[in-house]
């Protein structure tokens, strides 16, 4: 896969179908490849602390990028934060 290639895998649930998208580089391009398939430019991020150290900054320059301004919820790490109950 070029540095470049994207995969998209489309799962049809009808009205609630989806794309799923595979490839490197798609942080950087998150913005652009969202705006072509959902209208609005806000979106919130919610992620782990963990998960925020390592890409959260790429995510939303991507985001920006292509016009849409974040907003992030960062949570703790572990199981406690998967569930509300």
């Amino acid at each position: 896969m070029s540095s470049n290639a994207t995969v998209t895998v489309e799962v049809g649930l009808g009205d609630r179908a989806y794309d799923i998208l595979i490839g490197s580089g798609l942080l950087l391009r998150a913005g652009t490849e969202i705006s072509r398939r959902l209208p609005g430019t806000r979106a919130a991020v919610v992620t782990d602390v963990n998960v925020a150290a390592a890409h959260l900054d790429t995510l939303k320059a991507g985001l920006e990028k292509g016009g849409i301004q974040p907003a992030e919820i960062t949570l703790p790490a572990g199981e406690k934060t998967k569930s509300f109950a």
